[in-house]
C-alpha cells in the first residue's frame, strides 16, 4: 500500500497597520515589511497527500508483452484463421510468440530496464525519483517511431520471419503515446527529427485507463477464438 506524506503548514493572520487582517500561508521564517510584529492568531494544520510516485512498471511491461503476443504472433491474430494451434503443438513452442513478447517490451528494457538491472546487480533499490539522465536519452531513442521504423526496414531485409513479431515495438510506442501524459515519460514519437509529444494520460494515475488497457486483452482473444472456430466449422 502506498504511504501518505504529511505536511505541516502554519496559517497566520497578521494585523496590518491599517487594522485589516489579511491571511497568508507561513512556511518557515519569512519576514514581510509593513506588517505588525505579533500575529493576532496562529493555527497549524496538517495536509495529507499521496507522494509523487509511479506504480511498479512490471504492470505496464507485462501489458506490452501480452499485446505483442495477441496481435503479432502466430498464436494470436497474426496467425490468421489457422493459427498455431492448428499445427497441434503447444503455444510455448511458437517462436513468434516469444519474439513478439520480446519486441513488445524492448523499448522499456533498453531504457528503464538498463537502470533497474544496474541497480539490482549492485544490490541497490531502483527508484523512479532518482533516475539518471542516461535513462531518458535511451528512452528517447527506444520510443521513437523513426528508429523503430529503420530497425523494421533492416529486419525485413535480413530476418524477414521476425518482421511481423517486431511490429510489437512500434505498437508499444503508440500505446505509450496515449498512456503517458505530460512529464518525463512523454513519448517522443519522431525523435530526433522532432520533439513533438502527444499529451496522453498517465496510466499510473488513471485507473479507468488501466481497466480499459487490461480489459481489452481478453476481448481480443475471445474474438480471435470465435473467428477461428467459425472458419473450422
Amino acid at each position: 500500500m502506498i504511504g501518505l506524506s504529511e505536511i505541516n503548514i502554519t496559517m497566520i493572520a497578521y494585523t496590518r497597520i491599517d487594522g485589516s487582517v489579511p491571511f497568508f500561508i507561513h512556511l518557515g521564517e519569512v519576514v514581510f515589511a509593513g506588517w505588525a510584529e505579533k500575529p493576532c492568531f496562529t493555527e497549524t494544520v496538517r495536509l495529507i497527500s499521496p507522494p509523487c510516485t509511479r506504480r511498479p512498471p512490471i504492470v505496464d511491461i507485462l501489458a506490452h508483452a501480452l499485446y505483442g503476443v495477441t496481435l503479432f504472433s502466430r498464436s494470436g491474430l497474426a496467425g490468421g484463421r489457422i493459427g498455431w494451434s492448428a499445427l497441434r503443438r503447444s503455444s510455448l513452442r511458437d517462436r513468434t510468440l516469444w519474439a513478439a513478447a520480446g519486441f513488445g517490451i524492448l523499448p522499456d528494457m533498453t531504457s528503464i530496464g538498463v537502470y533497474f538491472s544496474h541497480m539490482w546487480i549492485q544490490g541497490d533499490s531502483p527508484s523512479f525519483q532518482t533516475l539518471p539522465s542516461y535513462v531518458f536519452v535511451l528512452y528517447h531513442f527506444s520510443h521513437s517511431l523513426i528508429f523503430a521504423g529503420l530497425f523494421l526496414l533492416m529486419l525485413r531485409m535480413m530476418a524477414r520471419p521476425l518482421f511481423i513479431p517486431a511490429l510489437a515495438w512500434p505498437l508499444h510506442i503508440l500505446m505509450d503515446s496515449f498512456s503517458h501524459g505530460s512529464g518525463r515519460f512523454q513519448t517522443p514519437l519522431f525523435f530526433p527529427l522532432s520533439d513533438w509529444h502527444f499529451n496522453g494520460m498517465n496510466w499510473w494515475q488513471s485507473p479507468g485507463l488501466m481497466m480499459l488497457y487490461w480489459g481489452l486483452l481478453p476481448i481480443l482473444w475471445i474474438a480471435i477464438t470465435v473467428w477461428r472456430h467459425q472458419r473450422n466449422r
